[in-house]
Parts: C-alpha cells; sequence; structure tokens
C-alpha cells in the first residue's frame, strides 16, 4: 500500500492532487500448480505457466502487419489491455521493420520471431541475419539513422525502449541482429488518478510555446520533467511529429510506474 503525491504545473501556477492507495494481488488464474507436462517432440518438460510460439517469414514489408497481429494474438493469454496490445504491437512493428530495411536493405531473406510467456511477463526476440550494427549504443539514441532519407528515420529503437518494459539488442556487423524485449502484465491501465500520462503528454504536444512542467511524487522518489527539456532531447524534431505525443506518454508513464 503506498500514498502517491503529484503535482502538475504550468509557468504561473500549479495543480496539487490528493493522495491514493492501491494494493496488487497476484491473479490466482495465473498460479502454477507445480506440475510438469512434457513436450510430445521429446520429453522436454515445460510449467504449466510457460507457453512458446516461433515464426518465420519474409523479410518484405507487407508481413509487418502479419508479425504484430500474429504477435499481439499471443499475447491475449495474458488478458491484456488495449492500450498494452497497441504498445507491443508497436514495438514488434518497429523491429520486423528496422530487419527488413536496415537489416536486409530490402532483400528478401528470413526473419525469425520467438515468443515465450512465463508467469505474467512475456519475452519477445525478433531476429535476422542481416547487415549486423557497428555501435549499437549509438544506433539506440533517438534519432540516430542511417537511412535519413526515409520516413520515421532514426526513432525505431526509441519507440520499441518506451513501449516495452525491458528492451535488449544484440548485433554483429555482417551477420545480423537480435532484438529481446519483454513485456510484464501488471494490469495498472485504470489507475486512481485516470490517464494522467496521456493527459500530460497532450498538455506538451498541443501547447509548444508554453513550459508546461510535470512532477510526481511517490514515498521517497520522484520524477519530472518539462517541456523544454523534451525538446532537448528530440534535438530539433518539433512535437508536432507523428508518434512524440504517444512517446512522452509511455516515458512518463515508465517513470511513475511503481
Amino acid at each position: 500500500m503506498m500514498g502517491r503525491y503529484r503535482k502538475l504545473s504550468l509557468t504561473g501556477g500549479e495543480v496539487l492532487g490528493g493522495e491514493s492507495e492501491r494494493t496488487d494481488e497476484e491473479d490466482p488464474e495465473n498460479v502454477g500448480s507445480g506440475k510438469d507436462y512434457s513436450d510430445l517432440r521429446g520429453g522436454k518438460k515445460m510449467k504449466q505457466d510457460t507457453n512458446e510460439m516461433e515464426l518465420i517469414f519474409d523479410s518484405c514489408s507487407e508481413n509487418e502487419g502479419f508479425a504484430r497481429v500474429a504477435v499481439a494474438a499471443f499475447l491475449t493469454q495474458l488478458n491484456p489491455t488495449l492500450e498494452e496490445v497497441a504498445d507491443v504491437k508497436t514495438a514488434v512493428s518497429e523491429a520486423v521493420t528496422n530487419a527488413v530495411i536496415h537489416g536486409y536493405d530490402q532483400e528478401i531473406h528470413k526473419i525469425r520471431i520467438r515468443c515465450r510467456i512465463s508467469g505474467h511477463a512475456m519475452e519477445i526476440e525478433i531476429r535476422d541475419e542481416g547487415n549486423g550494427i557497428e555501435d549499437v549504443e549509438k544506433a539506440m539514441q533517438p534519432m540516430f539513422t542511417t537511412r535519413p532519407e526515409l520516413d520515421r528515420s532514426g526513432m525505431g529503437f526509441a519507440f520499441m525502449e518506451a513501449f516495452m518494459d525491458e528492451l535488449e539488442v544484440e548485433s554483429e556487423p555482417g551477420k545480423g541482429t537480435e532484438v529481446r524485449a519483454v513485456f510484464h502484465s501488471d494490469h495498472i491501465d485504470c489507475p486512481p488518478w485516470g490517464d494522467l500520462p496521456g493527459t500530460v503528454a497532450l498538455l506538451i504536444t498541443g501547447n509548444p510555446e508554453i513550459n508546461v512542467c510535470f512532477e510526481y511524487r511517490s514515498g521517497e522518489t520522484g520524477y519530472s520533467i518539462s517541456t523544454n527539456e523534451i525538446k532537448e532531447i528530440l534535438d530539433g524534431v518539433p512535437l508536432s511529429y507523428p508518434k512524440v505525443m504517444l512517446l512522452i506518454k509511455e516515458m512518463i508513464k515508465e517513470n511513475i510506474r511503481s
């Protein structure tokens, strides 16, 4: 049980919120019985609360939609919210698009997706055997791209990192890239204050001339962000750029999650 304090301030004034309390209880339907089940292909032991699937498909842009829908369908076992499904679909879409455009230079080869559900989490691995990335850390920085002529270039990893709970990228030039993302089903779609991240993101992107300052406190921890800080992060990309509002929303959501 935890009390929360939040403050939303715009230049010249502030709005104060009260406290709220909530407790998280484990869903008894997702607790395994401890029994083991044998895999029919060779005696592999699998716990009751695990499930796996794998996709192999051609690296053409038409299959990007298929991949995200297939992963979203597999995710439904965790009873996600519509917003959570949209987040995972966006992350998968960006990873597959990266493989098609940057990994294989739009040539037709194979992309592999492996999903594994364990308890309340789903791990997604998306792998290609294409060009690879020379500097992964640099490639994951917002707005970095080797293909500036393409729309949305430089935001793929930023979107994946914003929409997923965990993200790891391993790559070797000439051998390919593997993206590993993890989604945790925690069912916080209805927090007691409503859609606070979405409201703040809308205020920031809808009023670019105003320095909106958002501050959140929960116990001993806190988080703050402002329009000016976001403009520095975007480095010249306008707040009206497509998906910037979603990126801001997910950034706030991740940092106030307790």
